[in-house]
């Protein structure tokens, strides 16, 4: 949804576990959202709807990463993903480990992204969110949930690659001055198809 509306999307893999995301626009004002590729899927969403509330309501102030603006953004990103009318009736003092499970099954959000919402709604007691946020930590869900959810992939960088080297006939070498890139990077960022075994 974010690409049919013009918005790049560009997966990479960040130096630290920290980054989810970043937005940068462009001289010509077009922003570009980078995303941590190694973020679960769940933490991705969340990362890209957090960001689109950057472009919508920050544009003119990206890089300022001022504690406000990014309660906003969350707040939008929350919101956007899995909107308060829809799910709050499912927030009360009965939620549990196992009702974020399904929850998470559902809105395709991270089980502490529910649980933080609910507790920054007041919808469920001082005491609950303690004891589940507890749970969380004993189980060593803080850095890794359980449900594993299906991760989304951009296409519309790939999409402009092939127009234009199918229908502009540009090289790769001309393809990847436009992107900044030297031309063994570009290829193995952009061309190389994803390998699909791996050491277990």
């Amino acid at each position: 949804m974010i690409e049919n509306n013009g918005i790049i999307i560009v997966q990479l893999e960040f130096d630290s576990e920290k980054i989810d995301g970043r937005t940068i626009v462009t001289e010509t004002g077009h922003p570009i959202i980078f995303i941590n590729k190694n973020a679960p899927a769940d933490r991705q969403r969340l990362t890209l709807a957090h960001e689109l509330g950057h472009v919508i309501m920050h544009i003119n102030k990206l890089a300022t990463f001022a504690v406000e603006e990014e309660e906003e953004a969350f707040r939008f990103g929350i919101e956007f993903l899995m909107p308060i009318s829809e799910c709050q009736y499912e927030m009360t003092d009965k939620l549990s480990i196992e009702k974020l499970a399904d929850m998470k099954r559902t809105w395709k959000v991270s089980m502490q992204s529910i649980l933080y919402r609910a507790q920054k709604q007041n919808l469920v007691s001082y005491n609950r969110c303690r004891y589940l946020w507890a749970q969380f930590s004993s189980k060593g869900w803080r850095k890794s949930e359980p449900i594993e959810i299906t991760k989304e992939s951009p296409t519309l960088i790939k999409r402009m690659i092939k127009m234009m080297s199918d229908k502009l006939n540009y090289s790769n070498e001309d393809v990847a001055k436009i992107f900044a890139l030297n031309l063994k990077e570009f290829e193995e960022r952009y061309l190389t198809p994803p390998n699909k075994l791996r050491i277990v």
